[in-house]
């Protein structure tokens, strides 16, 4: 029997391994200058579900290798900007980039009542980052599945519950800073000390990472995974050929 060429068949498996059609589109505030549309909770622009995805973006702290959402928005002055996410029990990140270095962004995490659990002004550098004043909160871990809110902000306009409860500091995996956890404070207040339209003009990346485990801990990548998989079916293949040709 011809022994079958399985050469444009490897060529095939591996391309699609190494591939990511799933990567989704970067999340756009909706907000425009002058103007103040997700400036609560009531009004905090959605993240769905799909844009979570892997492989993560360049610039995202890892490990963990969570699945993640990049927002791209704009804020300062007495600016808000709210974001609402689904989350299941598992940590959460979020990994504040910022290019423009006359922008201090102060990031906020909170509960689906509105309660404040966490927050980070500067941070130190990790590989998105280019300077100190880059927020990162992280990791925090949800206890139930749910919504839950974040809110972006210009330091030091902070919210209204911080500095009411007991702040105690998270460490990144890495050991630099990843904000304060927040326990303690008046249920269901997501207010800031100021609330204003958006300027404009001082652009944020923010990067939202999900996921269980220990989060410390690097899963194994998808693509190493798919790789794995196209590779057993290649072997396979050229198994049952030699078999067919003795």
């Amino acid at each position: 029997m011809k022994i079958m060429n399985i050469r444009p068949l490897c060529t095939f498996f591996l391309c699609a391994a190494l591939t990511d059609p799933m990567q989704a589109a970067i999340v756009t505030e909706t907000e425009t200058d002058g103007t103040s549309v997700n400036n609560s909770l009531v009004t905090a622009q959605a993240i769905a579900g799909a844009s979570f995805t892997t492989p993560i973006p360049a610039g995202v702290f890892n490990p963990p290798g969570y699945a993640t959402a990049t927002l791209e928005g704009s804020n300062s002055g007495d600016d808000v900007d709210f974001f609402r996410f689904f989350a299941n029990p598992g940590w959460v990140y979020l990994d504040m980039d910022n290019a423009n270095p006359t922008f201090d962004p102060l990031v906020a995490l909170f509960d689906g009542s509105g309660t404040l659990i966490a927050y980070g002004d500067d941070s130190d550098l990790d590989s998105g980052s280019v300077n100190t004043v880059d927020s990162f909160v992280g990791p925090v871990f949800l206890p139930v599945a749910g919504t839950y809110y974040i809110g972006v902000s210009q330091f030091a306009n902070l919210p209204t519950a911080a500095l009411t409860g007991t702040e105690t500091p998270i460490a990144r995996p890495d050991g630099k800073d990843g904000g304060l956890a927040v326990t303690g404070v008046a249920p269901g207040v997501a207010t800031y000390d100021f609330n204003g339209t958006q300027p404009g003009n001082a652009f944020y990346t923010l990067h939202v990472s999900l996921g269980t485990g220990a989060p410390n801990a690097v899963p194994e990548p998808t693509t190493y995974a798919l790789s794995g998989a196209a590779l057993l079916l290649i072997g396979a293949i050229g198994r049952r050929n030699k078999s067919n040709n003795q």
